[in-house]
């Protein structure tokens, strides 16, 4: 048998056949295929798109963002607590940190005439004065202060009264400004009966200087919070012409709450008079005062030297009171001399 004609040969001539075909199909396909290089260009085209695809996928979020938020109302003076509210219109205190402060609906009692249901309308009294020292509350309303809140308060460390029961010197003290607003209005009222709480002469050379400190800082407060509340004016009975009605609305701070948090925070009776007697610190610094203050100071001491029985005592005058203003006659001061 030839070679040409043995079964094996025509076998691997079979497999050469369907290998050419096969490689042929693959090289066809491979025809059909692209190119790394055409794989390249296609990439380069379609990026543009891809960013352009990005850019409008970012500008669609934002754009239904905004929309969703635009339909949400806009947060009011309502949606924060009270103290925020409060805060965010006042110097730093950080009795805005701790106190729990309500606003009431209130209506003031601006009643122009007298009467005798208003309890702090009255003449000086004992009953009237010891409403007043309980509107006060003394120095009870001093409390203690951190030096981080010291110095947040714009005051200098170095003037400050440390609290002599702090090893570390990080404690100061401070009082309540309403409760020595509510003071100086006291110290009007009692301005007005002189004769009354000061039935000896002469008087304590500071009652002036007193009296005239919170005579404006009473007018300070009122224009620093300028109250843009109305007073209508309306017609009255036997009267000629408009008149303003004070008895209006106003949205108030519940004093309770105030009181409530000088109570839970003040400084106790027995660490007032350890303060008071305490010794000033040797080369501390110090808040000058004018020359003038200086001499007033000496003559306090003076003063407070002063025998008993070098004090004049006078006689209560009538105040200006006439009968027609329909009140009564003041009563005399039962310390004095001549209450009788």
């Amino acid at each position: 048998m030839s070679r040409s004609d043995s079964p094996y040969d025509d076998s691997i001539a079979e497999k050469d056949d369907h290998y050419a075909s096969s490689s042929s199909s693959i090289v066809e396909a491979e025809e059909l295929l692209p190119s790394q290089e055409s794989i390249r260009s296609l990439s380069r085209r379609s990026r543009p798109w891809l960013w352009i695809s990005a850019w409008a996928l970012s500008l669609l979020a934002t754009s239904a963002l905004t929309w969703h938020l635009a339909r949400r109302p806009a947060p009011t003076l309502d949606d924060f607590p009270v103290v925020e509210r409060i805060a965010s219109l006042s110097w730093y205190s950080p009795v805005h940190n701790d106190i729990d402060l309500h606003i009431d609906h209130h209506v003031v009692d601006g009643e122009l005439w007298w009467n005798e249901s208003q309890p702090f309308r009255q003449d000086p009294s004992p009953e009237t004065d010891a409403r007043w020292e309980e509107l006060v509350g003394g120095h009870a309303n001093r409390i203690f202060v951190s030096k981080e809140d010291w110095v947040k308060m714009g005051m200098d460390p170095e003037v400050g009264a440390q609290w002599i029961g702090d090893p570390t010197g990080n404690t100061y003290m401070a009082e309540i400004n309403v409760f020595h607003l509510v003071h100086c209005v006291d110290m009007l009222r009692q301005g007005a009966f002189l004769d009354y709480y000061w039935y000896s002469r002469p008087i304590n050379p500071l009652y002036w200087s007193h009296f005239y400190h919170c005579l404006d800082m009473v007018r300070q407060e009122l224009m620093c919070l300028a109250p843009l509340d109305l007073s209508p004016l309306v017609w009255s009975e036997h009267q000629r012409m408009p008149f303003p009605y004070f008895t209006i609305n106003r949205q108030c701070r519940r004093w309770e709450d105030v009181v409530k948090y000088r109570d839970e925070h003040q400084m106790t009776k027995d660490q007032l008079d350890l303060m008071m007697n305490a010794t000033k610190p040797p080369h501390q610094k110090e808040m000058p005062i004018p020359a003038h203050a200086k001499t007033l100071l000496e003559n306090i001491g003076r003063w407070k030297a002063k025998d008993p029985a070098e004090f004049e005592y006078v006689k209560m005058d009538d105040h200006g009171r006439n009968g027609w203003d329909g009140l009564p006659p003041v009563q005399k001061n039962p310390q004095g001399k001549y209450a009788d």
